[in-house]
């Protein structure tokens, strides 16, 4: 993630990239020990990330010549980070401002880390600009999922399927042997999760919209999320390839014990919300299952999502929970549709005045180059002046780009409109 810091006083080029270095090295990176860690055994699945390292220089560079900001983002979030950083930071400066891009391997974050990571560098800066840290909430970067306790090793069947692969067999047989080319959650080399690539749609709320979303969720006793998970449902309900069975995820409002069982990137919840005849309607039963426990557990033991969390998998080395559940999801359906994972991430409203001499004017998203995160995600972020971006970062070779445009434009009249 990358957002454009405007200081309130004159800053140059090199003062600004001493402040972030000094922010990171001393502040940033102590606070957040994942940006510490290395990976080994990048040739096999699941590669363990959790083995940590002290770092003696911060990856952050200054880039003075870009013509094209919008395209220098999406190539920088777009190269893989390599075994030695799996993080870096870039800042171009633009005008009275500055973009300063957070770019990041799966391993160690999520859809949240972006904000989480931005949050912690722009109090570090308030911090060495008045001598004092602004009191927050300082939250930690997801946790790697090797160190969740899951059992994700491949069962017989995949290792037959690897042993065939190498065997000189018919064109025929193999694509009968390796199936439709869907996505579903299973064990990747580190090469293989490198070279995986989103597409990204964005539009932006003017603060009016996103003020009448405010009064709207008041008055309806719900609250923005709701109305986002709502519009997203309705819009995709619009669309005869975009099922509205998709599962989807809401690993921000979990309760803490299961938050930390699952870390990244797995579902931890499967709304049962019916579609309602309108928006509202479909916001409030929404709402209330998010209130209900009852509800959340029968959505979760439907998909057999609480012996997931419970790191129960089928002793007989089949895929169990979540897995299974996309398995089962993604062989009945085709590539023209989503047919997986929705995920609606409020990121936060942003609270400019905590941070006191410096104010994040805009925000550029990008998707994580993990295979084993969703197949479409709606990140959310509220910019200081009222403003809200809503970003859509898509699987590429999975999902066509007309149908993320279209749902995309349906979304913004949706929420226009409300």
């Amino acid at each position: 993630m990358a957002m454009k810091y405007l200081p309130k006083r004159t800053c140059s080029d090199s003062e600004f990239l001493d402040l972030v270095s000094r922010a990171l090295r001393d502040v940033v990176v102590p606070e957040l020990p994942l940006l510490s860690c290395q990976i080994k055994g990048v040739h096999t699945p699941m590669s363990p990330y959790y083995e940590y390292r002290p770092i003696s220089q911060v990856p952050v560079v200054l880039v003075r010549e870009c013509r094209d900001i919008t395209e220098f983002l999406r190539r920088e979030h777009d190269i893989p980070p390599n075994e030695e950083a799996l993080w870096r930071v870039s800042l171009v400066p633009e005008a009275d401002s500055f973009w300063v891009s957070f770019a990041y391997h799966h391993a160690i974050g999520d859809g949240s880390s972006g904000l989480i990571f931005h949050e912690h560098l722009l109090c570090a800066l308030q911090g060495m600009e008045d001598g004092t840290v602004p009191s927050t909430e300082y939250r930690p970067l997801p946790p790697p999922i090797e160190e969740c306790g899951l059992n994700l090793k491949a069962s017989w069947y995949d290792l037959c399927k690897e042993i065939l692969g190498v065997l000189p067999l018919p064109s025929i047989i193999r694509d009968y042997i390796n199936g439709p080319k869907y996505y579903g959650g299973n064990e990747t080399t580190y090469e293989q999760r490198r070279n995986t690539r989103t597409g990204l749609k964005v539009l932006r709320l003017h603060a009016r919209h996103v003020e009448r979303l405010r009064t709207l969720a008041k008055v309806h006793n719900v609250n923005i999320h709701a109305l986002l998970h709502g519009s997203a449902i309705h819009c995709i309900d619009t669309d005869e390839h975009i099922k509205t069975s998709t599962p989807i995820s809401l690993r921000p409002l979990l309760p803490d014990e299961h938050k930390k069982n699952m870390g990244n990137y797995i579902c931890c919840h499967v709304s049962m919300t019916p579609i309602a005849s309108d928006v509202v309607s479909t916001a409030k039963m929404f709402h209330a299952e998010l209130h209900q426990p009852s509800l959340r557990d029968q959505a979760m033991r439907q998909l057999g999502l609480l012996e997931y969390i419970d790191s129960s998998p089928p002793t007989d080395g089949s895929p169990g929970g979540m897995e299974k559940v996309l398995l089962q999801r993604l062989n009945t359906t085709n590539n023209h549709c989503l047919g997986a994972t929705l995920e609606v991430s409020n990121l936060g409203n942003w609270k400019a005045p905590l941070f006191g001499a410096w104010r994040v004017e805009d925000v550029h998203f990008a998707g994580s180059n993990s295979s084993i995160g969703e197949l479409f995600n709606l990140g959310v972020v509220t910019l200081a002046g009222g403003d809200m971006k809503v970003a859509c970062t898509y699987r590429q070779g999975y999902i066509d780009e007309p149908e993320v445009s279209g749902f995309m434009e349906r979304l913004r009249a949706t929420l226009e409109s409300l």
